[in-house]
């Protein structure tokens, strides 16, 4: 995150609740113009849609909110076994 979003601040914040697992992953980073953007194609990168692959193949989902220069989120939902 340091990297691409030049982060000073990531904050992780993991729940199970329901037999759901639930990870949240917030930065301060620069984030994307545009407001939000879908995982697959994001930059040309292959980092998000390759975690957005593993998640699905455990029956998951993944979000990503990202505002103007205000940082990222990223929300990760699995079931629990």
């Amino acid at each position: 995150m340091e990297k691409h979003a030049r982060a000073s601040s990531v904050v992780v914040s993991p729940a199970e609740a329901d037999g759901v697992l639930t990870a949240v992953v917030a930065d301060d980073g620069v984030g994307w113009s545009g407001g939000s953007r879908e995982v697959s194609g994001t930059a040309g990168g292959i980092g998000l849609p390759s975690v957005e692959e593993r998640v699905a193949r455990l029956g998951g989902s993944l979000q990503v909110a990202a505002h103007d220069d205000a940082g990222r989120t990223v929300r990760i939902r699995t079931p629990c076994p």
